[in-house]
C-alpha cells in the first residue's frame, strides 16, 4: 500500500560517511575551497630584453638580456624551480636582432653615399673614379695618389639667373672652367697636352630648379703612362718663390699650341721688358739667384731681336718667328725652374706655326 502524501517532498537517504569513497575507491571530491597550484614568475631578464627590442636603439642590450634570461630560464628548469617567459626573450631577441641588421644597412648606406657621391657634390681638390654619365652621376672617391679618372679643378657658379637652357649652361660652364683650370695648375708648364679639362653642368630645367646653379669642372691626365697624383698646382702647394716666378713671368707666352700672329709677336716684345723689370725688383732664395741672374740677362739680350720683329710689318710672321728661334729664353727658365724646384720640361717644344 502507497504511503500517504503529506505535501512534502521526500528526502533521500544519506549515505553513509565514506560511501561513495568505498564504492569509487582512488577517486576523491575535492571540496570548493581546495587549494590550487602557484603559478611560476616570469623571468626578469626576458621581460627586459623585451622593452629593450622595443626601443630600436637599444638592440644591443635586448640581444644579451635575451640570451642571458634564456639561459637562466633553462637552468632554473634543470634546478626544480621553472619560470615563464621564455617566448618573452625570444621575442626580445629577435627584435635585437632586427635592430642590429638594420643599423648595420645605415651604416653601409652612409659609408657607400660618403665615398659615392655625385659629381656635383665634390669639392675642389677631390680625386674620384669612374667617369660619370647622364644616366650615373655618381663617382668613387679616392686619393689623388691612387689611380684615378679625374680631379676637380673648380666649381664654378653660372651667372644666369634663369635656366638658360642647356647648350648655353654647357658654353659657359667650358668658358668658367677654363679659367679655373689656369687657376688650379697655375704652372703653364705644368698644362701637359694630355691634361684635358671636362665639366658637368645642369643640362635639365629640373636640376636648375633643384639649386644646381654651379658646374664642377675637373682634370683628366689622358696618357697612357700617367703616374697618379694630384695636378694641382696654386697658392696652396706652391712655395712662396715658386708662386713669385710663375707671376713674373705669366705674361711670358711662348706657348706653341697657339697660333702665331703679329699681335702676339708685338705683345711678346713689350712683355719681355716688363718681365725683366719685376725679376729685378724682387728677391729670390739663394739657390735660385744665379739662374735668375742669367734669365734677367737673356731677356735684356733678347729684346731688340723681337722688338725688329714687332716692327716689321712686311715679312710672314712664319719668318719671323723662325728668325727668333734662337733668341727664346726657355733654356735660362728652365735653369730657374729647376733651382726653384718647379717643372723643367717645357710642354711646347715646337715653336708655333703661322696661322692658315
Amino acid at each position: 500500500m502507497p504511503p500517504p502524501v503529506t505535501g512534502r517532498i521526500p528526502v533521500p537517504p544519506q549515505a553513509p560517511p565514506g560511501a561513495l569513497g568505498a564504492e569509487f575507491p582512488g577517486r576523491a571530491y575535492p571540496g570548493p575551497f581546495s587549494p590550487q597550484p602557484a603559478r611560476p614568475r616570469t623571468n626578469g631578464l626576458a621581460v627586459t630584453s623585451l622593452i629593450t627590442g622595443i626601443l630600436c636603439c637599444l638592440w644591443p642590450a635586448a640581444i644579451a638580456f635575451g640570451i642571458s634570461g634564456l639561459v637562466q630560464l633553462r637552468r632554473r628548469a634543470r634546478a626544480g624551480y621553472p619560470q615563464a617567459g621564455q617566448g618573452l626573450a625570444v621575442a626580445g631577441l629577435v627584435l635585437g636582432v632586427v635592430g642590429m641588421l638594420l643599423t648595420a644597412l645605415g651604416i653601409v648606406g652612409l659609408l657607400n653615399g660618403h665615398s659615392s657621391p655625385e659629381l656635383v657634390q665634390l669639392k675642389v681638390g677631390d680625386c674620384f673614379r669612374n667617369q660619370p654619365s647622364i644616366l650615373d652621376k655618381r663617382v668613387k672617391l679616392t686619393p689623388c695618389t691612387a689611380p684615378h679618372d679625374g680631379e676637380v679643378s673648380g666649381v664654378v657658379v653660372l651667372t644666369e639667373t634663369d635656366f638658360p637652357g642647356s647648350g648655353p649652361a654647357q658654353a659657359e660652364a667650358d668658358r668658367l672652367c677654363g679659367i679655373s683650370k689656369n687657376a688650379y695648375v697655375y704652372d703653364f708648364w705644368a698644362q701637359s697636352s694630355t691634361l684635358l679639362e671636362y665639366h658637368q653642368a645642369p643640362s635639365t630645367r629640373t636640376e636648375w630648379d633643384l639649386g644646381r646653379h654651379h658646374a664642377v669642372c675637373y682634370l683628366r691626365d689622358i696618357a697612357p703612362d700617367a703616374v697618379p697624383r694630384s695636378v694641382r698646382c696654386d697658392a696652396r702647394t706652391l712655395t712662396a718663390g715658386q708662386l713669385s716666378f710663375l707671376s713674373s713671368i705669366r705674361e711670358l707666352d711662348w706657348d706653341a699650341r697657339k697660333p702665331a700672329d703679329r699681335a702676339r709677336l708685338q705683345q711678346t716684345a713689350k712683355d719681355l721688358l716688363v718681365i725683366r723689370n719685376g725679376l729685378l725688383l724682387k728677391t729670390w732664395p739663394p739657390a735660385a739667384q744665379g739662374s735668375i741672374a742669367m734669365l734677367e740677362w737673356e731677356l735684356a739680350a733678347d729684346q731688340p731681336f723681337w722688338q725688329t720683329a714687332a716692327a716689321d710689318t712686311t715679312t710672314p710672321v712664319d719668318q719671323l718667328y723662325a728668325g727668333l728661334a734662337g733668341h727664346d729664353p726657355t733654356q735660362a727658365e728652365s735653369r730657374v725652374r729647376a733651382a726653384l724646384g718647379l717643372t723643367v720640361q717645357d710642354p711646347t717644344a715646337a715653336k708655333p706655326s703661322a696661322e692658315a
